[in-house]
């Protein structure tokens, strides 16, 4: 959690505005939905039997 967040602060110190992301369905979904990130979009069977996120954050609300 805390590696995320300075990630995300070191993204805000460079003019990032959004950061965007993506995991499969056995990874850490949770997780970053509960660092406040939303999910984008699936890609159903990638790998096959599995869904990949793609999962995004506004970060100039922080």
């Amino acid at each position: 959690r805390s590696l995320l967040a300075a990630a995300e602060r070191e993204a805000v110190h460079r003019g990032c505005l959004r950061a965007h992301l993506d995991t499969h369905d056995f990874q850490a979904v949770e997780f970053y939905r509960k660092q406040g990130y939303i999910v984008a979009g699936k890609l159903e069977d990638l790998p096959p039997g599995h869904t990949r996120y793609l999962l995004k954050k506004d970060l100039y609300e922080r």
